[in-house]
């Protein structure tokens, strides 16, 4: 019985493009490009960095010259854009190449470790928060959809994305053996969803591979507790300015609100719920990365991104946050990263950005749109 000699794991990085323990990394264009060569079977761990929350494909090939890259997984770097992964590197193929590439025009919109339900008639689309030909100033406008979103389920089972009566702007794509259940809902481009249900040829495969990292607080974490205050004449409970802040949970009932003026990063070790008339206001040219240890719940007026670019709001779920739920009557423009959480959207809130989570459920007459401007930052 032949024995498997393996070595210790070989940890490389794909990113300072340094040489590690038999690893070389060569800078293409755009491209780095981490090659691993070692004369016995070995397991490797690549360690990149990328821009937080947003979606890569991690891609490998075994000659650089005629390179036929074939995708090892959907990569999602954490809060503070690393992501690990780590495979078995047989001797048969001793040299192998890695890179980080985009996902192409398709590039995101819901992304979920195991399932995407769609309950009622919600739909998803793409714009571009950049683009005036594709968004009314940095806004959405349904006059303006595109057909570049991209709905992704890791789950394996059956009805790993259903989406019912629902309408899907883009592709779909499962993990192996998942389907798509549709109902009279649609999965395809712009012609299609008006008059065709069901899926469009070439508009879904069952291929997904998705690696989701933990999101943690920024290192060293240091914080202060946020006071009242005025913002342009109007008083808030609590007023954020460019720092960290940290509280042990948060609730903003009865009118009281939160103002974000600077780049304000807030750490809610529970639970954080707002209802009602209260909400959180990010002033133009502000930025909000929120990071929650329990469950959210925004419900009234929910949060507002008065500058419209979804990249000035992000919210972090840490390993401890099992919910995050929007269910209010303001437009919500941001990033959710939660890769623990069940992410619910209800009521009649539209969601523009990118989101991804352990599960999605869209319920009602809901809109997501991903803002595909997400992809190229």
């Amino acid at each position: 019985m032949m024995k498997k000699h393996l070595l210790p794991i070989l940890v490389c990085s794909a990113v300072t493009l340094g040489s590690v323990a038999g690893a070389r990394a060569d800078a293409l264009p755009s491209r780095p490009v981490l090659s691993i060569t070692r004369q016995a079977e070995q397991m490797i761990q690549i360690d990149c960095v990328a821009s937080p929350a947003r979606l890569y494909l991690l891609q490998t090939t075994t000659d650089l010259l005629n390179p036929d890259w074939a995708n090892v997984t959907t990569a999602v770097p954490n809060a503070a854009g690393l992501f690990s992964w780590s495979g078995f590197l047989p001797k048969t193929e001793p040299t192998r190449f890695y890179r980080l590439a985009a996902l192409g025009p398709v590039g995101g919109g819901l992304l979920a470790r195991n399932q995407i339900l769609f309950a009622g008639r919600p739909s998803l689309d793409s714009y571009d928060s950049a683009s005036p030909s594709l968004a009314s100033g940095p806004f959405y406008s349904a006059s303006k959809r595109n057909d570049h979103a991209l709905a992704m389920a890791g789950s394996h089972d059956p009805g790993a994305i259903s989406v019912n009566n629902g309408h899907i702007y883009g592709r779909a794509s499962t993990g192996p053996g998942g389907t798509i259940l549709c109902g009279k809902g649609a999965v395809g481009d712009l012609l299609w969803n008006v008059d065709d249900f069901g899926v469009q040829p070439g508009h879904a495969d069952h291929n997904a591979s998705v690696s989701l990292q933990d999101n943690s607080l920024p290192s060293p974490w240091v914080a202060s507790t946020p006071g009242a205050g005025t913002f342009e004449g109007q008083d808030y409970a609590y007023l954020l300015g460019t720092g960290n802040y940290e509280l042990p949970s948060l609730n903003l009932a009865g009118g009281e609100a939160m103002a974000v003026s600077g780049n304000a990063i807030l750490h809610v070790a529970g639970d954080f719920t707002s209802g009602g008339t209260s909400f959180v206001y990010i002033a133009p040219g502000a930025t909000l990365r929120l990071y929650i240890g329990g469950k959210l719940a925004a419900s009234g007026k929910g949060l507002i991104n008065a500058g419209g670019r979804p990249s000035a709001c992000s919210i972090f779920g840490l390993p401890t946050c099992t919910a995050i739920t929007f269910d209010g009557t303001s437009a919500f423009y941001g990033v959710v990263d939660a890769p623990q959480a069940t992410l619910t959207f209800s009521g009649t809130t539209d969601a523009s950005g990118s989101f991804i989570a352990d599960n999605i459920v869209l319920n009602g007459n809901v809109g997501v749109h991903y803002d595909e401007s997400l992809a190229g930052e």
